[in-house]
């Protein structure tokens, strides 16, 4: 399931283009965009977004739901947009909430920061539960995953193949080089140990 939110630069009002839907075990996605008074525009170079949905009465309580780091489009002006992905929204904390409801509505607030300035904006997100849901499924841990995602969004790997330029790479290199050597780790969990 897929929404847009539409948040205005100047109150960092949030307004869901339409009501905005998830499913328990379901691809979710998040779309925002920042308006002026007059049009869409993307934000400042550098500008992050992460996008937290919790129960509407306990904000201070765990998150069910998680993305710390959102994904730009790279366009800009009208068609800038910011997405947070789900590939399957499940948490231990979600399936809590949603026990044996058919759906609960949540609170999801995306917040922003630019120039080393914050900013949040939150809205309410109607959740069905699964009605396919195994009883032996374990869900995974929110904070965890969103942990897993960050790093893997940041991190240089071996693995896959990736785009990076001659400056991440010398940068990489640097990086590594600082700490008196580091640890390779190959298959089958040996490593070896390289330093300059």
């Amino acid at each position: 399931m897929t929404g847009l939110v539409v948040i205005k630069t100047d109150t960092q009002e949030a307004k869901p283009e339409f009501s905005l839907r998830g499913k328990l075990l379901s691809k979710l996605v998040i779309q925002c965009a920042f308006k002026t008074d007059v049009e869409i525009v993307a934000l400042a170079d550098g500008a992050t977004g992460r996008c937290t949905i919790k129960t509407t009465s306990t904000p201070a309580g765990d998150a069910l739901l998680l993305d710390t780091a959102w994904t730009h489009n790279g366009e800009e002006g009208e068609d800038a947009l910011y997405e947070f992905v789900w590939n399957s929204a499940d948490s231990v904390e979600l399936r809590a909430a949603l026990g044996s409801e058919p759906f609960v509505i949540l609170t999801a607030e995306i917040r922003w920061t630019v120039d080393g300035v914050s900013y949040a904006s939150s809205f309410p997100i109607h959740f069905e539960n699964a009605w396919s849901r195994p009883d032996d499924d374990d869900a995974p841990d929110a904070a965890l995953t969103a942990s897993e995602d960050w790093l893997r969004a940041r991190c240089v790997r071996i693995d896959e193949e990736q785009d990076v330029s001659d400056d991440e790479k010398t940068q990489l290199l640097e990086n590594l080089f600082a700490y008196d050597g580091v640890k390779l780790y190959l298959p089958g969990g040996k490593y070896i140990r390289v330093s300059s």
